[in-house]
């Protein structure tokens, strides 16, 4: 993953969105990963990525599916691996990519970024009593800010007017799968349905995915199929989320 780095430690944002959408999914007001249903964290990280690769040119979209748009390989670990997963001959959809590997991408992605520097151990005291500890954001006030921007950018989308692609991709990733909160929500959700009809392939695949899952539970819990926890679970890695 991308960063600046200064005596050893990052002094600015992580570049990739899979990175960045993993640091907005944390509740700066409760101090813990937001991860009300798990596996739409997964489906938000696995979008995040494929959304990187096509803006930055290494994917597109082939009626509905995803193709490789150049052979040279990603400098980010994580997203090499995307890359080698369309690689394969047998076309893949966008949502079909997303659903893939999804349990694994919240721990991948935190390990990445606890490499990098951008969590922390934190210790805190369980219901106010145990000692425990937790990974927590290293820098608060540098993800506050891309939330503000996260914000802004749908805010100005929402009036019609231009916006930052990845700021706006970011903001509807989160405005889908709830993996972090947007504020003004509730305020431009017409606006924002709208949004996502007209956005970019690997955004309108994980509203297809998030359907599928959500379908299928219908189907289960009309035929009296009793359900999980969702689909998968993400597990996190070690201490996310206290």
């Amino acid at each position: 993953m991308s960063v600046i780095e200064l005596h050893g430690g990052p002094v600015t944002l992580p570049l990739a969105l899979h990175g960045r959408t993993y640091l907005l999914a944390h509740d700066r007001r409760a101090r813990r990963l937001d991860h009300e249903k798990q596996w739409l964290l997964g489906f938000s990280l696995r979008a995040a990525m494929l959304t990187d690769l096509y803006l930055t040119g290494h994917l597109r979209d082939v009626e509905g599916t995803a193709q490789l748009c150049r052979s040279a390989r990603h400098g980010d670990p994580v997203l090499n691996e995307v890359l080698r997963m369309v690689e394969v001959n047998v076309p893949k959809t966008w949502a079909w990519l997303i659903a893939a590997e999804q349990d694994n991408a919240p721990a991948l992605v935190c390990h990445q970024l606890t490499g990098h520097g951008w969590l922390r151990l934190e210790r805190y005291r369980k219901l106010g009593m145990f000692p425990a500890t937790r990974l927590w954001l290293t820098d608060e006030h540098l993800v506050s800010q891309l939330a503000a921007r996260v914000e802004a950018a749908l805010a100005t989308a929402s009036d019609g007017r231009r916006s930052d692609p990845q700021l706006l991709a970011l903001g509807l990733i989160g405005e889908m799968s709830t993996a972090f909160p947007t504020g003004d929500r509730a305020r431009h959700v017409e606006r924002l349905r709208a949004l996502t009809d007209e956005a970019i392939p690997p955004i309108k695949g994980l509203r297809a995915s998030i359907e599928s899952v959500y379908e299928e539970l219908d189907i289960r819990s009309r035929d009296g199929v009793t359900t999980g926890a969702g689909c998968g679970g993400c597990g996190g890695c070690g201490g996310c989320g206290g």
